[in-house]
């Protein structure tokens, strides 16, 4: 006898039956096999009905009709003996049979709404859209709708079939391209949507963001149709869209940073919205608003998401001729000074090519109305507008912390002008920017994805102001990264030198923005160009090395002079810019030396101990020596013990006194004893820094300065 259930699992329902005649043969074959005479009997009864396909279609019609009646007969077929488990696998065969063919009708009632909708998203939006183009081929995502009245989820009913829309938001918006970042290969999404006012436009934002409920939110900000209700089906939405578009939605290279990028022939750099590279400078539309429809490819593009820095990337850009701004150049030939600036402003190129060269500060102090500023924009003029209202490359030194790290970020490889020291917002902020920039790295900040990575970035930073920018710190590596230029660039007033700020002042505003590309297009058309600035810099730096005379301090800061020489001889060898009527950089170095001299930070600190200490002196040990009471200690204790005889031969002091002393005049205490111990100013112990002195009526260890140390400082 063959196994009826699995013959009738393996019937397919191929034809429409009728739900009643199929519940009645039901009933009648239960019925059946209730009355059998005998086991056997019932089986055979079953089986027979069950051989015709016509019957089993309509138990399967009847199902979905009226699944409970048919349940209620199966259950009566299951009691009958000896069918419990014949029954329970003919319901299983006719339940799954039923299922199928209403997935099997889901489908075909979803394929039929789809083409009864249009493909092309374009002509669906065109009432939004303002003439603005999409890229082409665009459709909608399988079960979405989108419309210029906003977006509508389809949802269609599962008995009746009937297809209804249910919105999602009042406005349409849509993917439009794809930004790739060629250094992190991050991916950015270019989304468009027409404004509450109905003006169309395009916001690149983050994938991330767009994947994400929670900060696809902040859109809102930028009138995007996304609330916190309808994020979460937005970003299904965006999700599908992207996927069924993927052939059609352009992508773009683009970077987050202006600089060197790519490697060999690929070489090139990002001066603000050009593209400089072998034999040709590109220039683009800012992407940030322009339609992906429209975008060009085949270069990289600077992608600039804060809003408050594209002001700062518009200056980076071209007016007026070479030789109208070679001749504004040259009314600065009798003040060699003036060039400083220049040869600085082009430095930071070369860092690229210099791999242990450093950031560094150009600082042009000294009294106000005397052309600080004038040098400063002419530095500025080789790169782009040398004006500090609106797209100019001068900024102020009011201007916030976080503005100028990321001001420095987006223009790496490139020059950052502040204007004077003394309109900061708190004097500490100058130290704080000098130490951040001269070390090349951003502070880390907290974001929702955790900790960001520290912003690295590489450039010259000239700065203005009536007292030496170094003032405002006391860090010691800071001062060795900084070159101070104290005194008027044009060397005083007169009237020739007013005659030559005006004229260069009228020409720069007029010609800018040239001498920088002409540096990157020698930099990458000249195949010895990586070689020579190599090889000059080892010149130089071995030059400005050997008159430091071992100075460690003047050592490094003979690293930035050397960089500076490498630029002079490009600036007018190379790219044929009259050199002034002097040598500019002797002036420098002698700054240097003074400089150095000035920072030395150890002497300073010495100094400063010793004017403490005599204004303390009741409370050094043995200078009341002979008078009574002479071994007691003073009520605020002892500081240490200083003779008082005139050939004192050292002055001892408490180490925690010291140290903190130090600390409250902004030393680096551990610094400073460390270099007073290599220069041989401190007596000590074999074994210890300290030596162990009488203070007192004890013995205690004390740091021990000599007697010649202090007369060496004066």
């Amino acid at each position: 006898m063959s196994d009826w259930p699995s013959e009738v699992c393996g019937i397919t329902v191929v034809a429409p039956a009728d739900p009643a005649d199929g519940l009645s043969r039901l009933s009648l074959l239960v019925e059946g096999a209730e009355a059998a005479q005998n086991r056997q009997a019932a089986i055979r009864r079953v089986a027979e009905a069950l051989g015709d396909g016509m019957v089993m279609r309509g138990f399967v019609a009847a199902q979905r009709a009226d699944p409970a009646a048919v349940s209620g007969l199966l259950m009566r077929l299951g009691g009958v003996a000896g069918l419990k488990l014949r029954a329970e696998k003919l319901e299983r065969a006719i339940r799954d049979e039923a299922r199928n063919q209403e997935a099997i009708e889901m489908q075909a009632r979803i394929e039929s709404a789809q083409e009864r909708r249009p493909n092309c998203i374009a002509a669906s939006l065109a009432e939004c859209l303002s003439g603005h183009p999409l890229p082409a081929g665009l459709v909608c995502p399988d079960g979405w709708e989108i419309t210029a009245s906003g977006i509508f989820r389809r949802r269609i009913h599962r008995d009746s079939g009937d297809t209804r829309s249910v919105e999602v938001s009042h406005r349409p918006i849509v993917v439009e391209g794809r930004l790739r970042d060629v250094q992190d290969n991050t991916v950015s999404l270019a989304l468009g949507w027409p404004t509450a006012a109905g003006r169309w436009q395009v916001h690149p934002a983050p994938r991330l963001q767009v994947a994400d409920a929670r900060q696809l939110v902040m859109l809102a900000a930028h009138d995007a149709p996304v609330t916190s209700n309808n994020a979460a089906e937005l970003v299904a939405f965006l999700g599908d869209f992207e996927a069924a578009n993927a052939r059609h939605i352009p992508e773009l290279r683009v970077s987050s940073r202006m600089g060197w990028h790519g490697r060999g022939a690929d070489r090139c750099f990002l001066w603000g919205r050009s593209q400089v590279r072998p034999g040709e400078i590109l220039t683009a539309s800012p992407i940030e608003d322009e339609a992906p429809a429209r975008w060009a490819g085949g270069q990289v593009h600077l992608l600039v998401t804060d809003v408050g820095l594209r002001g700062l990337v518009e200056g980076f850009r071209a007016e007026g001729s070479w030789a109208g701004w070679i001749a504004s150049v040259t009314h600065a030939a009798p003040y060699p000074a003036v060039f400083l600036g220049l040869y600085a402003a082009l430095v930071p190129p070369l860092l690229g090519l210099l791999p242990h060269s450093s950031n560094f500060i150009l600082d042009l102090c000294g009294e106000t109305s005397l052309g600080k500023t004038t040098a400063l924009r002419l530095a500025a003029s080789a790169w782009g507008c040398p004006d500090e209202r609106g797209s100019g490359l001068l900024y102020s030194w009011d201007a916030s912390r976080v503005f100028i790290e990321r001001a420095a970020a987006l223009g790496d490889f490139l020059p950052l002008f502040l204007d004077d020291t003394k309109r900061a917002r708190r004097r500490e902020d100058v130290g704080h920017t000098l130490y951040d920039y001269s070390s090349g790295i951003g502070r880390g900040r907290g974001t929702p994805q955790g900790v960001q990575r520290p912003t690295r970035a590489h450039g010259v930073l000239l700065s203005t102001g009536e007292a030496p920018a170094t003032s405002f710190t006391e860090d010691g590596g800071t001062r060795a990264r900084t070159l101070c230029v104290w005194g008027s660039p044009f060397g005083g007033a007169s009237r020739e030198t007013a005659a030559a700020v005006t004229a260069i002042s009228a020409g720069i505003n007029l010609h800018f923005g040239h001498a920088g590309p002409r540096l990157l297009q020698w930099l990458l058309d000249v195949p010895e160009a990586t070689a020579f600035v190599v090889g000059e810099h080892e010149v130089q730096l071995t030059r400005w090395t050997g008159l430091a005379n071992g100075n460690p301090v003047a050592s490094r800061l003979a690293q930035h002079v050397a960089a500076m020489a490498v630029a002079q001889r490009i600036l007018h060898e190379k790219l044929g810019v009259p050199e002034p009527e002097a040598d500019p950089l002797p002036l420098l170095w002698q700054a240097v030396i003074q400089s150095t001299v000035e920072s030395d930070r150890p002497a300073d600190a010495l100094r400063a101990v010793l004017s403490w200490a005599t204004s303390q002196q009741r409370r050094f040990w043995g200078q009341l020596k002979g008078t009574p009471g002479d071994d007691d200690a003073p009520h605020a204790g002892w500081l240490g013990a200083w003779s008082r005889q005139a050939a004192w031969p050292s002055l001892a002091i408490l180490p925690t006194e010291l140290k903190s002393f130090l600390a409250r005049e902004r030393y680096d205490a551990e610094a400073v004893l460390r270099a007073w111990e290599d220069r041989g100013w401190l007596k000590r112990d074999a074994e210890h820094r300290t030596a162990k002195v009488t203070v007192g009526r004890r013995k205690e260890r004390c740091i021990v300065i000599t007697r010649a140390a202090i007369d060496s400082v004066g």
